[in-house]
């Protein structure tokens, strides 16, 4: 597999002040004193804009684009200013000569604030481009843990668990039409035996503690709505209970149970928005919540939309999402392949939408067991790999 140059940027508070630091790259390292590049009313509008309802008008997307070119701009030039742009410029030029990508990881544990950030609109105006729609770079915000998770070996199809959940407290989602969008999406990875796609039929949490019983699966799939915790604040999805009615659940107790379920590596929050929630007013989405929580409670990596794109743009992303995952390839480079195929179909913003959160350093969470064994880990702190005998159904 080929190898990546990494480029870590880490967003820390010290008694100093903010500081931007460079921790690895391939061409030195940096550190800046910087200061907040944002009101609260600018990630306010900048949000609400994207959020609008997107009918494929040419006007509309135009000001979806201006906007996060600006927002994106300012964010570059708030984090990466000189020494760290010199810094980044140069690694890039480095994974140029080697003919290989740079891996741009953003530590940002526990700074909520700058969590809230539109990363995923990065813009460097020196080349004139979204980091994140580079062929160049592959991005993720990487939550560094100490305990090292191998890549899951597995014989095809990968087996994909989806839950769409419709609270009666809340306005309805059309189940069906979910459901059959998101398959009509993915059948031609079924009809290859690539894929497995299987629907929660109890959309319950005791529900989706009896499908992991039953069965072996490797990504989990939300479709729903999400909230904020009114006394922590924490992000919560919006399951149901046995007779339909609300249930919210954190990210910390979905991630024990995700977690738990041994070849599990990967989960995709789509976020659905009813009127009820402004997700966005004060930066803290819930999705974004959740998929933190999820990443730092032990899940290998979770995708999550920050907020619902026009369905050309989130059903493109997710196909080629996929149908890369299912390649092998690491989920970073999966992401970057999705959001450049989402931004061709459909010229709205919408495909910096899903944001990747991972603690793998690699980002590879899967192993093709055809071109050989799983690589012997050089810490010894893994436990044997369990059978990789996958049964049907």
């Amino acid at each position: 597999m080929q190898q990546y140059l990494d480029f870590d940027l880490q967003i820390e508070e010290s008694e100093s002040g903010l500081i931007s630091r460079v921790l690895k790259a391939p061409e030195g390292r940096a550190s800046v004193n910087i200061t907040f590049p944002f009101s609260q009313g600018d990630l306010h509008d900048f949000w609400q804009k994207l959020e609008e309802p997107y009918g494929g008008e040419a006007d509309q997307a135009e000001r979806q684009q201006e906007i996060s070119r600006l927002m994106g701009t300012r964010l570059y030039e708030a984090v990466l200013p000189r020494a760290i742009d010199s810094t980044f410029h140069r690694s890039l030029n480095a994974a140029y000569e080697a003919r290989t990508r740079l891996r741009v990881r953003l530590h940002l544990t526990n700074m909520a604030r700058w969590s809230a950030l539109p990363w995923e609109y990065l813009y460097d105006p020196t080349t004139q481009e979204f980091l994140t729609l580079s062929v160049n770079s592959l991005f993720t915000r990487y939550i560094e843990l100490l305990h090292r998770i191998r890549p899951f070996p597995v014989v095809p199809p990968f087996r994909l668990l989806v839950a769409i959940t419709s609270p009666s407290t809340h306005v309805g989602l059309n189940l069906q039409q979910e459901w059959y969008n998101l398959v009509d999406t993915l059948d031609h990875l079924a009809l290859d035996g690539k894929f497995v796609i299987e629907l929660l039929r109890e959309p319950t949490l005791v529900g989706l503690q009896r499908q992991l019983r039953r069965k072996e699966y490797h990504a989990f799939h939300y479709i729903g709505y999400g909230t904020r915790d009114p006394i922590t604040g924490d992000g919560l999805l919006l399951f149901e209970n046995k007779m339909g009615r609300l249930h919210p659940i954190n990210g910390q107790h979905l991630a024990r149970l995700l977690r738990d379920h041994y070849s599990m590596r990967l989960a995709t929050l789509s976020a659905r928005v009813d009127g009820r929630e402004e997700y966005n007013r004060d930066g803290q989405n819930p999705f974004m919540c959740v998929a933190q929580d999820m990443v730092q409670r032990g899940l290998p990596a979770v995708l999550a939309f920050r907020y619902e794109p026009s369905p050309i743009a989130a059903l493109k992303f997710l196909d080629e999402f996929y149908t890369t995952v299912a390649d092998y390839v690491p989920v970073d480079m999966a992401v970057s392949a999705a959001r450049r195929a989402a931004h061709a179909a459909d010229r709205s913003a919408g495909w910096g939408a899903p944001a990747l959160f991972s603690r793998i350093a690699d980002n590879v969470l899967f192993h093709d067991p055809t071109v050989g064994p799983l690589p012997t880990p050089s810490d010894g702190v893994e436990k044997p790999v369990e059978s990789l005998r996958l049964r049907y159904s």
